[in-house]
């Protein structure tokens, strides 16, 4: 992971070396010498291992296709119980497209209704 902090005096030298680093050739360079690309470039890809001699006869793909695990809600937890809200909160985030404050903010107002009823509930 690469970044340029706020309170860097070189911001355009540090965004050169970003941009020098994604570059096709050092990306290809990279992935030759058995690391992965972050570039979805599937002839950055096929070259993955080349420089490796002990590779060449070896399949590689599974290397440079990985298969993401997709996130699945949990099935014991009840959505509109207290335990379920930071659970839906959390898949808000991920595929709602929500922000981390909004998602923090909706879930806190929900928890604070769901406790304020438990409460009145045993008064």
């Amino acid at each position: 992971m690469m970044s340029i902090t706020s309170t860097s005096k070189v911001k355009d030298a540090a965004m050169q070396i970003i941009s020098v680093i994604l570059s096709d050739e050092v990306q290809t360079e990279m992935t030759k010498n058995l690391q992965s690309s972050v570039l979805k470039d599937p002839k950055i890809n096929a070259q993955f291992g080349k420089a490796t001699p002990e590779l060449s006869s070896k399949n590689v793909v599974a290397f440079t296709k990985p298969k993401v695990a997709v996130l699945k809600p949990f099935g014991f937890v009840q959505v509109g119980s207290a335990a379920g809200i930071p659970i839906a909160a959390f898949m808000d985030l991920l595929y709602a497209g929500k922000d981390v404050n909004t998602v923090l903010r909706e879930a806190d107002e929900k928890m604070t209704k769901v406790n304020v009823g438990e409460l009145q509930k045993i008064k």
